[in-house]
């Protein structure tokens, strides 16, 4: 308790005492408390734990702490019994307690907890494999979830543990066998097993005997037979062969054939098959001989037929350099085309490539120049999903959740499951083809595919490792080509490309009138040279997929055409010097040659010529018609923001210019074209709308504006109508004080969603809280005008009690004091940073001292459009635009661009009056560039780009 104390004097009587002093200090009495005996849990697979102890009279409050980072940290004060913890990662905590009441001289000793292990559950594998395997050796493939320490797999019945997340099985025989996973944390604590999955092993049976049969027949049957091959599930094919043709006459299990109406000189062979693959042929080199002899015949002396005379030929003189190139020109669908067929020798059965150089004025920088492609090369491809196919978008990820393309078709799933090794395919729109993957998921670097066409080819796709095209730096493929095609009586086409390191993929050679037993003769082949004018000026390109790099260093110089490796034919390719207004090749000129036994003969050449100059640039005054007011009443000049190009208002596919004034607005068509003066706004909305969003939100071909209207406190929409001259507001459901406002399809649904940004309080010391909110339209939106409720992306503050310093700061760098004013929006700029298609957002927040940057992806789910945060790490994006201080070396303007063309937007900004980049590599800037010539940069607004042009 607390005691004061007082005194007086007294003689010999009590009646003859002083007075009382005053009362001395204050003298404060505190027991302490006794040492607490905190418990906690010895193990936790959830990350929370709870430490408990004994309560004490004479205590008023507790400090509970964890021991971390070398050093006891205070996680809680409470005046309770207990403390629960929380959110830990695995990992071994001790926690300690001490008791004390109001002072903190009057605390216990600590009281320590033993150890807390906190090791959580990981999730089940995700467990790949093959569904049937040919030689008993294979692998299986799981994937290695967060926590996990080591697994156990069930194979067959018997356990085992293991740390390898792709172990191989060798020597199993023929049989069907199951297998599941699960992964186990180090203190065994394991998730549930996967579903089980199970693959046939069904060794390739061995060759049959030699087939047997007579020399001869004169009544055109005769019954071929061969002995029986080692195997299971064993079916034999029959070949006969013909002078012209073969083909397969039996199919079955048996080990005899019976052939009939026979008529000629056949040969024969047998082979063993079963699901996993055939042996090999086992063939009959001696012919047998059936014809039919009528019975009415009879055998007897051969007429005598004397020979032709023989004349001499009489050879025609012809001139093989005389012709010309076929050729094919047409214009359709908004663009240019030209094909140019490549002559090959024929093949056995119409088994040859057909090739051909094909041009599209639409096209990129192609592998003979821009616009020119090689066609007659079959792709699988990965695709994304998308939300009309698969109910949800998701960009091409390298995984085996991707989707394939076969040549541009989408394939859509028949049997199996879509991704994994056995899936069966058929192209969207019906093309009778059947598509089956091969070997292992998409996940895995050695999937292939097998397509098989009604006609009875069949095309094998990413069979060999040249044919599986994958970037640099990257194991998995991003796509595959056609490696062999063949029919069903063996004849082939063999394709082979050069597959370097860094991306770089082109066909090199292809060989083609082979067979089973039969090398091919007839080739293809490709010759290149470096991307490079007399001048020493090359056109290479470089650009990143998913973290992979793609280079194009070469491009085609000559297609020559063999026949048992001796030249048939030469196409000569001619390029000259990059183009002027581009920079890119340009094929000028193509040469089609014939061998002669001794060297090329030539037909003239066939001359490409092309609308070519050196690009002007010019940056024309712009005028405003007369009577626009560039200043407020109080005589201040507009900022230029306020008249800059917003949208397409009239619909005739130009941008209109929005003149913004307080209650008021001026809509410029076309070449300053006036559409309207003095447009009525609502009272004070001129600054809501100087920071709206601009988009055609009922898709009728014009923009309409999406404001704050701050007579109704809603977000609405106005639309021009020309019949009235007036716009025409439309209240949406969104409300409150919100700002900076921003429309487009955030969740690729086809209908255009709206981001802003909301203040949700405010303190005395002039510091906003606001939230990044996103409204997603419905199907009932465009009728209704109301929006699902909203999605919360980000919270952040807004300083202004140093907007003094930013005015100074960033004012003195710019020229203009009002560049980082206090309306400007947090979210820069709506990009697709990792190129999946799906929106991502570039924020820039400010406080003293410090421009603060983040990246927030976009991720479609089944749940709809999801925001997380990107760590710099990850990204390669600055964490703070430091400027106060550093003036002259600060990163400013800070842009995501697509510079290099490749799709996927770049670094932009300046430092040390330097432009630098630093190029996106899939979803990861790469290492900063200087660009040559990129001293004293031009200072302009790189928000508005377009404002430059108005100047």
């Amino acid at each position: 308790g607390d005691y004061q104390y007082r005194v007086r004097a007294c003689n010999q009587k009590d009646w003859a005492c002083g007075p009382w002093s005053a009362a001395g200090t204050v003298t404060k009495v505190r027991h302490i408390p006794r040492t607490p005996a905190p418990t906690v849990e010895s193990v936790s697979t959830t990350g929370v734990a709870t430490v408990r102890w004994a309560s004490d009279a004479q205590a008023t409050r507790y400090q509970v702490e964890q021991y971390q980072s070398s050093s006891w940290q205070v996680i809680g004060t409470v005046n309770t019994s207990s403390h629960r913890v929380t959110q830990l990662p695995d990992g071994d905590y001790r926690f300690r307690v001490k008791a004390c009441n109001e002072f903190d001289w009057a605390c216990s000793q600590y009281g320590t907890t033993d150890v807390l292990k906190v090791r959580h559950i990981p999730a089940a594998p995700t467990l790949s494999g093959p569904s049937i395997d040919a030689d008993g050796t294979f692998d299986i493939r799981w994937s290695k979830p967060a926590y996990a320490d080591h697994f156990e797999l069930d194979f067959d019945g018997t356990v085992t543990s293991l740390t390898d997340t792709h172990p191989q099985f060798t020597g199993l025989g023929d049989g069907t066998y199951r297998y599941r996973i699960r992964a186990c944390n180090d203190i065994d604590r394991c998730s549930p097993w996967t579903s089980s999955l199970s693959v046939k092993v069904l060794h390739v049976p061995s060759a049959p005997g030699l087939p047997t049969y007579p020399d001869q027949t004169d009544n055109g049957r005769f019954v071929i037979r061969w002995s029986s091959a080692t195997g299971n599930e064993v079916a034999y094919e029959l070949q006969e062969v013909t002078e012209d043709k073969s083909q397969i006459v039996y199919r079955g299990a048996g080990t005899s054939y019976e052939r009939t109406g026979a008529n000629g000189r056949y040969r024969y062979r047998v082979r063993a098959c079963n699901a996993s693959g055939c042996s090999n042929w086992v063939e009959n080199q001696q012919a047998i001989l059936a014809y039919t002899v009528e019975r009415w015949a009879r055998k007897g002396d051969l007429a005598q037929v004397p020979n032709a005379p023989y004349h001499e030929p009489v050879w025609v003189t012809h001139d093989s350099t005389v012709g010309e190139l076929p050729l094919s020109a047409g214009v359709g669908g908004g663009q240019a085309s030209v094909s140019i067929p490549i002559s090959v020798p024929p093949g056995v059965a119409g088994m040859a490539p057909s090739l051909a150089l094909v041009y599209s004025s639409q096209s990129g920088n192609g592998i003979a120049g821009m616009g020119f492609s090689l066609s007659g090369l079959g792709t699988i491809s990965r695709c994304p999903q998308t939300w009309t196919q698969d109910g949800i978008y998701r960009g091409v990820q390298l995984d085996e959740h991707d989707r394939l393309c076969l040549n541009g078709q989408r394939l859509m799933l028949v049997s199996g499951v879509y991704g994994q090794p056995g899936a069966t395919y058929r192209t969207e729109l019906e093309s009778y083809v059947r598509v089956t993957q091969l070997n292992a998921s998409l996940g895995a670097p050695d999937v292939a595919f097998k397509v098989e066409y009604k006609s009875g080819t069949i095309e094998y796709y990413g069979t060999t490792e040249d044919s599986r095209f994958v970037g640099g730096g990257l194991s998995i493929p991003h796509s595959w080509g056609v490696a062999r095609v063949e029919d069903r009586a063996g004849n082939f086409v063999r394709y082979q490309y050069a597959d370097l390191s860094t991306g770089e993929h082109r066909i090199v050679r292809i060989d083609y009138t082979g067979s089973n037993t039969l090398a091919p003769n007839k080739s293809v082949v490709f010759v290149y040279e470096d991307r490079k004018d007399a001048n020493g000026q090359t056109d290479y390109s470089e650009l990143y997929q998913n973290g992979g790099q793609f280079k194009q260093t070469k491009r085609l110089l000559a297609i020559r055409t063999l026949l048992n490796d001796s030249p048939v034919y030469e196409y000569r390719l001619q390029y000259g010097a990059l183009s002027q207004s581009s920079g890119r090749s340009l094929l000028r000129a193509i040469t089609h040659c014939a061998w002669n036994g001794a060297g090329y003969d030539c037909r003239p050449s066939t001359a490409l010529e092309w609308s070519d100059a050196s690009p002007t640039y010019a940056s024309p005054q712009r005028y405003l018609p007369e009577g626009v007011v560039l200043h407020d009443e109080g005589g201040d000049a507009v900022h230029p923001t306020t008249i800059q190009p917003r949208g397409d208002f009239d619909g005739d596919g130009t941008r209109d210019v929005l003149v913004n004034e307080t209650d008021a607005a001026t809509l410029l068509g076309r070449d300053g074209k006036r559409l309207a003066d003095n447009v009525e706004l609502p009272p004070g909305a001129g600054a809501s709308v100087m920071t709206s969003g601009m988009n055609d939100i009922d898709f009728d071909g014009r923009s309409e504006i999406v404001f704050r209207d701050p007579t109704t406190d809603y977000v609405t929409i106005a639309k021009w109508s020309p019949e009235s001259q007036k716009l025409i507001l439309t209240k949406t459901n969104i409300k409150g004080a919100v700002s900076n406002i921003q429309v487009a399809d955030f969740n690729r649904d086809g209908r255009n969603d709206i981001l802003l940004e909301r203040q949700i309080g405010s303190s005395s010391d002039k510091v906003y809280q606001f939230d990044v909110e996103l409204y997603l339209a419905t199907p009932e939106t465009k009728d209704t005008h109301v929006y699902a409720p909203p999605q919360t992306i980000f919270s952040f503050e807004r300083d202004y009690r140093y907007a003094a310093d930013w005015v100074e700061i960033v004012g003195a760098i710019l020229g203009q004091a009002d560049v980082w004013g206090p309306f400007e929006s947090a979210v820069r700029q709506l990009v697709d940073f990792n190129g999946d298609g799906v929106i991502d957002l570039f924020a820039v927040t400010k406080r003293r001292g410090h421009i603060d940057v983040h990246l927030y992806e976009g991720k479609i789910t089944a749940n709809g459009v999801q925001y997380v945060a990107q760590p710099a790490s990850r990204t390669g994006l600055p964490e703070d635009l430091y400027i106060g201080g550093l003036k002259e070396s600060a990163e400013r303007y800070y842009r995501l661009e697509d510079i290099n063309g490749d799709g996927l937007p770049d670094g932009v900004y300046v430092r040390n009056q330097q432009w630098r980049l630093r190029l996106n590599h899939g979803g990861y800037l790469g290492p900063e560039i200087t660009p040559s010539g990129a001293n004293t940069a031009a200072i302009v607004d790189p928000r508005h780009p377009d404002v430059a042009e108005q100047a």
